[in-house]
């Protein structure tokens, strides 16, 4: 239809609006049916212009196209109410699909939503277990560390150990030393004494029991020797194998 003068009017727009979609729907629109359908509007005379306004319009273009289709009144009415049918039906299957289109696409919003919350809860989780596995990292680094540092601390400590273990090794071969060349001195004297003393038993069995004495003092201090021996050789197969250690430690550690 030809756009009325009055178009800019939002109440003209309204009435303009209600006309047409009651012409669609098959139904003749009237003023009473017009203000039915705007209640809000107060002032009727305004319905009655504009509908008229419409009205003329509609008859204008009606005849126009009478005209120049050249069929009856009867005919073109008949006409254009099943175009406007028509129109309608269209416009409702459109609807229809829209519709659908909605509920799809709310459905696939919804399947989305889902999804990223099902995504955002697996990276949440996967943010714990990396925190969780960087604690056992650095939980497992500063057990190493301390590991290493009790290594090294029972190493000094052995090797400490063994120092004076070899000094009182050292000390006592001097010392064995010193006993057997005492020895060897009291055993010549001995001799010397047997010879020039062969007559005197007394002092003969004074030379035996110091010599008896000195080979008990001989023996116990081999004895200690041996002992200290063994526990030079034990501490030293510990040491070796706290080195190794030590070194396996530090190959996990980088």
């Amino acid at each position: 239809m030809t756009q009325p003068t009055d178009v800019n009017n939002s109440t003209f727009k309204r009435v303009y609006s209600v006309c047409e979609r009651l012409i669609k729907e098959g139904t003749r629109p009237s003023v009473r049916l017009v203000l039915s359908e705007l209640p809000e509007v107060s002032s009727t005379s305004t319905v009655h212009r504009y509908f008229k306004q419409w009205k003329d319009e509609y008859d204008i273009n009606q005849q126009s196209l009478h005209e120049k289709l050249g069929f009856s009144s009867d005919f073109t009415k008949a006409f254009m109410k099943e175009i406007s049918r028509f129109s309608i039906e269209i416009e409702q299957r459109y609807k229809i699909l829209a519709n659908d289109v909605g509920e799809q696409r709310d459905a696939a919003v919804a399947a989305l939503e889902n999804i990223e919350n099902h995504i955002d809860k697996n990276n949440k989780e996967i943010g714990r277990k990396v925190i969780d596995i960087q604690l056992l990292k650095d939980e497992l680094k500063s057990t190493q560390q301390d590991m290493e540092a009790q290594l090294i601390t029972s190493k000094e400590v052995n090797n400490a150990t063994v120092s004076e273990l070899r000094e009182q090794l050292k000390q006592a071969l001097h010392e064995n030393k010193s006993l057997t060349s005492l020895n060897e001195d009291i055993r010549n004297q001995k001799i010397k004494a047997e010879l020039r003393l062969e007559g005197n038993q007394e002092y003969t069995d004074e030379v035996k029991a110091q010599n008896t004495l000195l080979r008990q003092d001989n023996k116990e201090l081999n004895t200690s020797l041996s002992k200290l021996n063994g526990i030079i050789a034990g501490l030293e197969s510990t040491v070796r194998g706290n080195e190794k250690l030590i070194v396996q430690l530090k190959s996990q550690i980088k």
